[in-house]
């Protein structure tokens, strides 16, 4: 939904052009209009095949460095270490901003369409390769220093200084391209030109066929264009005045109150404590990267003597800035997810839950997360965002919320992990048949990432 929002938002700008100046104007426009299109985060699903073909290219490179390594899945090993080569080392970042880079030059140095073509290809090349040759230099460093050069853990601005080094190589070719550029448009203006008097009469009759246009057809599109907005910030300025229910959405467990003296066994036999954010002295080693909160409270739980945690973060009033359902939030930053997949169905309602596998000081953290919208419980953050709609058109509904229960992770293993938060989210033991246990397998099964 927000992909569709955001690219509507160019649309909007052309339709505009469109309906007060006409077509002429709004075909001038359109490569402008078409550059914002790139700031659409729509080039995400690029992630996998850049990410492949770094890992491929660097164990081609390796063999031609006569350094040995062992390729699985997304790791690289050398004897001296392992490299992870996580979705964040695609290269995704080189290659869209090639993209832009080279896009703007195009439309302000080149005229003609084939030269713009080869220069954007040209800079998406270079992106991707310097990703490449990024990745090759690390590996290269951590081979000669046995991993003991500061690069190995933070490699960002060593990075940007490759692509700049690409960026230079990129102007310096497309000047050339440029020359060449110029000397087409002047060939194909001198093949075109007409005699000064047809010049002028068509000059002429482009200037009489101008006309101003006329305030009713610049006030009825500027109208429809703002009308939206307008409504929105009318109709977002109402409060919630849904009540909030007393234990985590989903969660089939009760737990004390904060003036409770002492932790009490619930009927599901849980010991819950509850916490406060601002009482815990330091913050936590994990916490979901969600903006806007209105509140994020934190509760802890045993369960046969493991902790369990819970965080929910409750959105009292959405607004731009502070949605839970966004491009922006994320349970963890993408270098500290170790692995992510869909659970379920767990039980026999279907219910299912999103899992990953967090990296912190502490250790891996397997954290199951979930969507609390109109007093609906979801995984899917489509329809979290659906119910968000109705919710947002009705005049009283409960705050939403995310919810997340983790606990730690044995080392190297998330098995039981995956059976604490199976009982705990359901108030019973995950099941040993095969067909039952099978329901909760994915989440078992993302440990086999590490």
């Amino acid at each position: 939904v927000q992909v569709v929002h955001q690219a509507s938002l160019p649309l909007v700008l052309l339709a505009w052009l469109l309906a007060v100046g006409g077509v002429r104007p709004a075909v001038v426009a359109l490569p402008i209009v078409a550059v914002f299109f790139l700031a659409v985060p729509v080039w995400g699903v690029l992630v996998g095949v850049l990410q492949s073909m770094t890992i491929f290219v660097n164990g081609l490179l390796l063999d031609v460095a006569g350094i040995d390594a062992v390729i699985r899945g997304e790791n690289i090993s050398i004897q001296a270490g392992i490299f992870w080569v996580a979705q964040g080392c695609a290269g995704l970042n080189y290659f869209e901003t090639s993209l832009l880079i080279s896009a703007i030059y195009s439309l302000l140095f080149l005229t003609q369409w084939r030269y713009r073509l080869v220069a954007i290809a040209l800079a998406v090349a270079l992106g991707i390769v310097s990703n490449w040759l990024r990745v090759f230099g690390l590996i290269v460093i951590g081979h000669v220093t046995n991993m003991q050069s500061s690069l190995i853990a933070e490699h960002a601005l060593y990075g940007w200084v490759i692509f700049a080094v690409a960026m230079l190589i990129f102007f310096a070719v497309t000047r050339q391209i440029e020359n060449r550029d110029r000397r087409a448009e002047s060939a194909s203006k001198a093949a075109a030109e007409n005699p000064p008097s047809v010049s002028q009469n068509r000059t002429g009759s482009t200037q009489s066929r101008r006309r101003t246009p006329a305030p009713k057809t610049v006030a009825l599109p500027t109208f429809a264009a703002v009308i939206g907005p307008a409504l929105f910030l009318l109709l977002g300025g109402r409060s919630t005045s849904g009540t909030e229910p007393a234990t985590a959405p989903g969660i089939q467990a009760e737990r004390t109150g904060e003036n409770a003296p002492a932790p009490t066994s619930t009927a599901n036999g849980l010991l819950a404590t509850e916490l406060s954010s601002d009482s815990t002295g330091a913050p936590p080693p994990w916490r979901p990267l969600y903006a806007g909160a209105d509140q994020h409270r934190i509760a802890e739980y045993s369960v046969a003597g493991t902790a369990v945690r819970v965080d929910r973060l409750i959105y009292e009033q959405q607004g731009q800035g502070k949605e839970l359902i966004s491009g922006l939030n994320q349970i963890a930053a993408q270098e500290h997810r170790m692995a992510q997949r869909t659970a379920g169905p767990l039980d026999e309602t279907g219910r299912m839950v999103n899992t990953t596998i967090v990296r912190t000081p502490d250790g891996a953290r397997l954290v199951w997360h979930w969507f609390s919208v109109g007093g609906s419980i979801t995984h899917s953050t489509t329809r979290a965002k659906l119910l968000e709609l109705i919710a947002f058109v009705r005049t009283k509904s409960p705050p939403a919320e995310l919810v997340t229960a983790s606990t730690l992770c044995a080392p190297d293993d998330c098995t039981a992990a995956n059976q604490t938060l199976y009982e705990f989210v359901l108030g019973r033991p995950l099941p040993t048949s095969a067909s039952s246990a099978g329901t909760a397998s994915a989440a078992a099964a993302a440990a086999g990432d590490r």
